[in-house]
């Protein structure tokens, strides 16, 4: 008799495990956890916020270059070190010299970049 209630409690256990996990969404994409959902969702919103707004490389902070396409946080770090041991860049096309950056992401954000105010 143990053994039955012992194998009942197991398989209520195993039928109903899946329903305790959750998958938290925003829009049309997934997240593990609450967190990583309000991260994306607070990204998201202030991507969206700063889309249009043009940026001036020479100036830029780390996070104005994060709201440009395929950008990062180890590569916005790289333009501004390249920027503050190189100088100013003189032309939008010099960001290709940073590692992280081709052409397919310079052709992506150039309408937004500019190298003076």
């Amino acid at each position: 008799m143990q053994k039955i209630s012992s194998c009942v409690i197991l398989l209520l256990m195993v039928v109903t495990l899946p329903s305790f996990a959750q998958v938290h969404s925003v829009g049309n994409r997934c997240y593990a956890d609450a967190v990583s959902a309000y991260q994306a969702m607070k990204n998201e919103q202030r991507n969206t916020k700063r889309l249009g707004e043009r940026i001036n490389i020479n100036t830029a902070t780390a996070s104005d270059f994060l709201t440009l396409q395929g950008i990062g946080v180890n590569t916005a770090e790289r333009i501004i070190k390249h920027r503050t041991q190189i100088g100013r860049f003189r032309h939008v096309d010099e960001l290709m010299q940073v590692k992280g950056i081709g052409q397919a992401t310079l052709d992506k954000n150039r309408h937004r970049l500019s190298v003076s105010d």
